[in-house]
């Protein structure tokens, strides 16, 4: 697990139309000197499993980081959307939890299945790995996601993730369109195999219609989290939740506990004719399917 992501984000990041000021250096000093406890708090954590500690030895940095985001887009570096610091920060948060599943999954699988051959690996900073769906010409899709645990294959000289564990981390405003989008990502995953548990993780400010219905706006969500505050509370800071992080463990190892790694290897082909997008656009102008080119 790299504990360093992160940060390195905060040091080392650009963006084009954004030159960094004389107060983002000092913002990503003071970021550097707070992130020094927070290293040791992950590596404890994995360990320990005691998220209560955790949330408590980080909080400094994480107050750091939620007040710094919410001055306006573009004041800082860390309010600058397109960095994307926030978002980085949500992945590393979690990373732990999932570093630690891995671990325990090892140990309960390889007891279990002692014959089976099989690599666990934490899916963090992983680009264009993750394989969402693999068609029958035998093209993989891949997606980046923004964390969990797959299984580690090699597929025409190349290695790829299949997903054990997916999660996609949307902090700040959190939307009906914005659901949608994350719920419609998921069900691409679960078309490809349904074991695939799916997280989606938030801050306290999803607006999601109150007569919204779960299948219409999240129905291939496993399981959604507010990993701070309450929902639609508007507090100066709102705090994370250990118990968020302790549930989303003791769920993850509950569910795959009862499943072994040649349930993530089952997978759905998705039909293609192999037609290349780019051929028709660039040859010809348009793109129609088939059945309905004796119309043209």
């Amino acid at each position: 697990m790299d504990t360093g992501y992160h940060i390195s984000l905060v040091k080392n990041s650009r963006s084009s139309g954004y030159r960094r000021s004389e107060n983002d250096k000092e913002l990503a000093k003071r970021a550097e000197l707070l992130y020094e406890h927070v290293i040791p708090a992950i590596e404890e954590v994995v360990k320990t499993g005691n998220w209560k500690i955790y949330c408590k030895k980080i909080e400094l940095y994480d107050r750091f980081v939620w007040e710094q985001s919410h001055k306006g887009d573009k004041s800082n570096i860390f309010a600058y959307a397109k960095i994307k610091i926030g978002p980085s920060w949500l992945e590393q948060l979690w990373a732990p939890v999932f570093e630690r599943i891995r671990i325990r999954l090892v140990k309960i699988w390889g007891d279990a299945f002692p014959k089976i051959s099989f690599e666990l690996v934490l899916i963090q900073n992983q680009k264009k790995k993750v394989i969402e769906s693999l068609l029958s010409t035998g093209h993989p899709d891949t997606k980046d996601v923004d964390g969990g645990i797959g299984v580690k294959v090699l597929f025409k000289n190349k290695e790829y993730i299949l997903p054990i564990i997916i999660m996609e981390g949307k902090g700040g405003h959190f939307d009906k369109p914005l659901c949608r989008q994350v719920n419609n990502l998921f069900e691409r995953f679960k078309a490809t195999n349904q074991e695939v548990f799916c997280i989606g993780i938030h801050d306290n400010n999803i607006s999601v219609g109150k007569e919204s219905q779960v299948q219409s706006v999240a129905g291939s969500y496993d399981l959604m989290v507010i990993q701070r505050g309450e929902n639609r509370k508007n507090e100066p800071y709102p705090s994370l939740n250990f118990q968020r992080f302790e549930e989303v463990e003791r769920v993850c190892i509950s569910y795959l506990k009862e499943l072994s790694p040649t349930n993530f290897n089952q997978i759905s082909l998705k039909e293609s004719d192999g037609i290349l997008l780019r051929d028709h656009l660039d040859t010809k102008g348009y793109y129609i399917n088939p059945k309905f080119e004796k119309f043209l």
